[in-house]
């Protein structure tokens, strides 16, 4: 029940809304996650990783870091310093 009352709260908000990042695109084919992860268990520092797999997929830096964000919340790649 109180998930629902959440859900309502932003469904008819009462104010302008704010999305972030909506120029950026989060969608990757499997292909591409696959490579990332690849390109990740590597060990290059990782600004050279996103740099690489940016490059390899012409996407901006940022999309390739939160795909490794993402990865690293869903256990799929280990967290590095």
């Amino acid at each position: 029940m109180k998930e629902e009352a959440q859900d309502l709260k932003y469904s008819r908000p009462s104010e302008p809304l704010y999305i972030a990042c909506l120029e950026m695109n989060f969608d990757w084919l499997q292909s591409e996650v696959k490579y990332a992860i690849r390109e990740w268990n590597k060990g290059l520092p990782v600004r050279e990783t996103i740099e690489n797999v940016a490059k390899k997929f012409e996407r901006d830096p940022d999309e390739v870091m939160l795909l490794f964000i993402s990865l690293a919340r869903e256990k799929k790649i280990k967290p590095r310093r």
